[in-house]
């Protein structure tokens, strides 16, 4: 792909994934507004709904989402590349028809065992809503089939670097479940959510087909599970799913852990998260789907050069968008939560529990973006025990800090957050250890990792724009509160102008200094200019 081509399609999935995340954002905020966070109860309890959603989001991740990015987009990259568009279908063929029956079978029988696991899930909450948290887990045991495929397509798509209807499957889930809350919680609570997750997961895979359809792929079943490609896919996917258990296993065990705090804790905690992820989405995500696309590609032409330069630069990228949005976060949470959630049944109390546990995921947003890019550099050189390995030791550490800092020192779920960004960087670090080794070897200096992540000049630019861009939001917070009356109202005045002033600020403060790639941060021109 020429970079012209590659920054597009970054544009049409950061554009996809901003405004996939602005629809969570209202999706979350019809939550708070309708049930809260430590208020909430009975068929309005999103304690139960978040727990819920938990096991049915487990299987998707455990059994799909690792197959596809460690498993099958480079094999059948691989066969596209090649020119082998015959074996690419009937490798795609087999992929659907297993992973179909997979899945169906994984969730019925999840489904019949969940009055079972749900007890040992959240062992804190009461018989009743043990009750309520299994029912909702088996209305939402639909969205991990609909999911499976639907993975499966966005990995075709991604091989053939077609990303349109990709970016629409998100926002149609988004919506489903925005719709259902909108007309039918008041009545039917938290069910009516449920049920949207199922929908929804429907549409993500509906949303796909035109796509799969423009490519010339026409399904036909197939049961050859014993090709050599199939036998190679979980030679390559069982590694990977153990990492993304791993990964998953954490937020299992926060949710277990937080089942014995009190009430709105698990609200709080994936209120938070969300909102988190609404840069982790923008910068992390978009630019990792893209470079393993990249990365695929290269691999197949034996490009292992250009894979180290395309992750030097996307490794840039990150840091030059993740570090002010991280000062953002943390200086502007409370008023960032006031806007986005502060209505209806969602309290002061809730608004304070969530900005505190915002800023402490914000520090780790450095690791949480990089992380997706570092780990699809080894899923595309088919080397999975690494993220495996690593994975392992963040979830060991995570685990025994959160029963450390959540229960033995009462910081209850303060204590779980704070556990979870030790945990990221401990992980970041080992990835960089790792793969400094890789890049080492080449004995060129402008492949090094040191290039990109400790040039010296490059990251002081970065850095000192960023302290004052710091400096700049908060002075504007300082003089906006002394000429506004308190209220959401002066929340969203403030967000808005310390945004918009912030933004300019670093931008005008790297051109000052030169910085050679500021111009990523305003428009397409600057790609076009490098070309």
């Amino acid at each position: 792909m020429s970079k012209k081509a590659i920054f597009s399609a970054t544009l049409i999935l950061a554009a996809s994934s901003l405004l996939s995340r602005v629809l969570g954002v209202v999706r979350d905020h019809l939550f708070a507004s309708r049930f809260g966070a430590l208020q909430g109860g009975g068929i309005f309890d999103l304690d139960a709904y978040y727990a819920a959603f938990r096991i049915p989001d487990l299987l998707f991740q455990i059994l799909i989402i690792g197959a596809v990015s460690a498993a099958f987009v480079p094999i059948f990259s691989g066969y596209l590349h090649k020119n082998q568009k015959e074996k690419a279908w009937k490798f795609l063929d087999t992929t659907l028809t297993g992973i179909g029956l997979l899945m169906l079978i994984v969730s019925t029988l999840t489904l019949i065992a969940a009055p079972f696991l749900i007890p040992l899930l959240v062992p804190g909450f009461s018989p009743e809503k043990i009750k309520l948290t299994t029912q909702l887990t088996q209305i939402m045991l639909v969205s991990p089939i609909f999911f499976g495929l639907s993975s499966i397509f966005q990995g075709v798509e991604n091989s053939a670097k077609k990303y349109a209807y990709f970016a629409l499957a998100p926002i149609a889930y988004n919506l489903s479940i925005i719709i259902g809350t909108l007309f039918f919680s008041q009545q039917y609570g938290v069910y009516a959510i449920a049920i949207s997750v199922a929908i929804g997961a429907v549409l993500h895979a509906a949303t796909q087909l035109p796509a799969i359809y423009q490519l010339g792929y026409r399904y036909q079943p197939n049961f050859h599970f014993r090709s050599p490609d199939i036998k190679q896919f979980i030679l390559l996917a069982i590694p990977r799913i153990f990492s993304t258990g791993v990964n998953q296993f954490n937020l299992v065990i926060n949710t277990l852990i937080a089942s014995t705090f009190v009430t709105g804790s698990i609200a709080s905690f994936n209120f938070a998260y969300n909102m988190q992820s609404v840069v982790l989405g923008i910068i992390g995500i978009s630019t990792a789907i893209i470079a393993f696309g990249i990365f695929a590609q290269q691999m197949a032409t034996g490009d292992h050069d250009g894979m180290r330069t395309t992750l030097s630069e996307k490794i840039e990228q990150i840091i030059l968008f993740t570090l002010p949005a991280t000062l953002g976060l943390i200086v502007l949470r409370t008023e960032i939560v006031t806007t986005l959630l502060g209505a209806g049944q969602f309290t002061q109390q809730d608004i304070t529990l969530t900005a505190n546990l915002l800023a402490i995921f914000a520090l780790s947003l450095l690791a949480q973006n990089l992380m997706p890019l570092l780990s699809r550099y080894f899923f595309a050189q088919q080397n999975t025990r690494t993220p495996v390995k690593i994975s392992i030791t963040g979830l060991t550490v995570d685990t025994l800090l959160s029963l450390y800092l959540g229960i033995t020192l009462h910081y209850q779920i303060t204590g779980v957050v704070t556990a979870f960004s030790i945990a990221c960087y401990v992980q970041l670090f080992l990835y960089l250890h790792r793969i400094r080794s890789d890049f080492t070897t080449t004995g060129s200096a402008e492949l090094s990792l040191g290039g990109p992540l400790l040039h010296l000049k490059k990251q002081l630019q970065i850095i000192i724009a960023s302290i004052i861009m710091l400096l700049s939001v908060l002075l504007t917070k300082a003089t906006l509160e002394t000429m506004l009356i308190p209220g959401r109202l002066r929340s969203i005045i403030i967000l808005v102008g310390c945004s918009i002033i912030g933004y300019l600020i670093y931008l005008f403060t790297l051109k000052l200094l030169k910085y050679p790639k500021y111009h990523q941060l305003w428009k397409i021109r600057g790609d076009r200019a490098e070309n």
